[in-house]
């Protein structure tokens, strides 16, 4: 039954129909807690069909945008197969698009271990530095404003606040400057 509905998610999937693709895929998901293999090949080739229906999930969330889906799948791919590049390749693409730059390297670099030369992780690896860059100018320009404001507004109270101290040394007495300035 797992097959069949798999089967029926790639028909859909194939026609861009990522929905009911994804309903299709998640009825195979489900169906996979009713099997229990009786031999290790068995065992094996269920382990495979689930490895691939939880990267068509995957990949249906990611064209849905349900990041948290993809991200879920990809870490059940993974407990699979650690080495999977596709759910490692997915789950950067996830990471990349949180901002969460040490997780997305972490990927990438598990990946690029994996194939050296697979040109999708190279792909995303630039793509990965080019965001990292990006942030890092943007948050340190937003930092910069808020620092500069912060010493503004510390010059501007700066004064009046040594007006002040200067003004009133105790209740009944005051300073020079003050006498001075009359």
């Amino acid at each position: 039954a797992a097959e069949r509905f798999k089967q029926e998610g790639n028909i859909c999937f194939k026609n861009k129909n990522y929905q009911e693709a994804a309903v299709h895929y998640r009825k195979a998901l489900l169906q996979f807690e009713y099997c229990f293999p009786d031999s290790e090949e068995e065992e094996k080739d269920l382990d495979n069909l689930k490895l691939k229906t939880h990267l068509n999930m995957a990949t249906c969330k990611y064209f849905l945008e349900d990041y948290e889906e993809v991200y879920i799948q990809c870490c059940q791919a993974l407990k699979i197969d650690s080495k999977s590049l596709k759910a490692l390749y997915k789950r950067a693409q996830v990471y990349l698009h949180r901002d969460d730059f040490k997780e997305a390297h972490e990927d990438l670099k598990a990946g690029l271990e994996v194939d050296p030369n697979n040109k999708d992780f190279k792909n995303l690896s630039a793509q990965y530095k080019k965001k990292l860059e990006d942030y890092q100018a943007k948050r340190k320009k937003m930092y910069g404003a808020m620092v500069g404001k912060m010493n503004e507004d510390e010059v501007d109270k700066t004064p009046v606040a040594d007006k002040r101290e200067e003004t009133k040394v105790s209740d009944d007495t005051t300073t020079r400057q003050q006498v001075k300035s009359s």
